[in-house]
């Protein structure tokens, strides 16, 4: 069986910033059957990308990274099958009281 996912990343962009939009877009994508959505974390991001063993970062510096668990709360709060995925959580860099509380 087919399973389709959809990542976040920089869609705040399409929406000016607007969250809520980003949250009623995967409502959308969860009606026309969508079965997950992942969205990334950075939480740091140094100024020399010279040794991203990726490749090219992806991103400039200035890049407004949504963050995953306030993000993901929200789309779980309005969405009823969808699976939520944190493509990636950057915890040794938050402090560890608060990621558990969230």
């Amino acid at each position: 069986m087919l399973k389709v996912a959809m990542n976040l990343y920089g869609l705040q962009d399409w929406f000016d910033g607007d969250f809520a939009a980003v949250v009623e877009l995967v409502k959308i994508a969860e009606r026309k059957g969508v079965d997950q959505i992942s969205l990334g974390d950075h939480v740091a991001i140094g100024e020399d990308h010279s040794n991203y063993p990726f490749g090219k970062f992806s991103a400039p510096l200035d890049f407004p990274w949504i963050e995953p668990i306030t993000m993901l709360a929200a789309v779980a709060s309005a969405t009823t099958r969808i699976r939520l995925s944190a493509g990636g959580l950057i915890s040794p860099l938050r402090p560890a009281v608060l990621l558990a509380k969230q």
